[in-house]
């Protein structure tokens, strides 16, 4: 029992030291163009070992020239997708740099995941039955118009009836 609480330790912290290992190597070599969570000159990379296999993620960080000009159809869509702006080979990256990286992404996709379930959203507001039309704001506006001109023509008559008082209080 000992052993094996030991061995989940061991694991545990390797892998925290490899997703530790990854963030650093991600900062300096990936973060100018992508992030986790949102698309920035490349994809967003949250949850990218489940859209693709960590073999295909190594060969495509190493040169992703090369799968595109292979032909590889997940390669050639993303190189599409994202206005085929040139992802910079990294050559010199070890696998174990590059599942570090990964190491790194899986567990900031798992912090976002913990994150949106801890703070879920509110249920979308229904809107008014029938939606609203430009012709309401429209008549709104013409009733408006409409009430102003009474306005002043009540105004106007108001005025002229005083005029004429004055007019024929001043005879008498």
């Amino acid at each position: 029992m000992i052993l094996a609480v030991a061995l989940l330790y061991a694991i545990n912290g390797f892998a925290q030291t490899n997703a530790e290992n990854g963030k650093a190597i991600f900062s300096t070599r990936c973060a100018s163009c992508h992030n986790v969570k949102v698309q920035v000159v490349g994809p967003a990379l949250r949850d990218v070992t489940q859209r693709h296999t960590e073999a295909w993620l190594i060969k495509f960080i190493h040169s992703s020239q090369t799968l595109i000009k292979s032909g590889d159809t997940q390669a050639v869509r993303l190189f599409s997708q994202y206005n085929q702006v040139v992802m910079p080979d990294h050559p010199d990256l070890k696998d174990e740099d590059i599942k570090s990286i990964m190491a790194y992404v899986d567990s900031e996709s798992v912090n976002i995941a913990k994150t949106a379930n801890l703070h879920p959203r509110p249920p979308e507001q229904k809107g008014p039955e029938r939606p609203v039309l430009l012709n309401d704001y429209y008549t709104l506006s013409a009733y408006a118009f409409f009430l102003v001109l009474l306005l002043l023509g009540m105004n106007a008559l108001m005025n002229g009836i005083n005029a004429k008082n004055t007019f024929y209080a001043k005879k008498e």
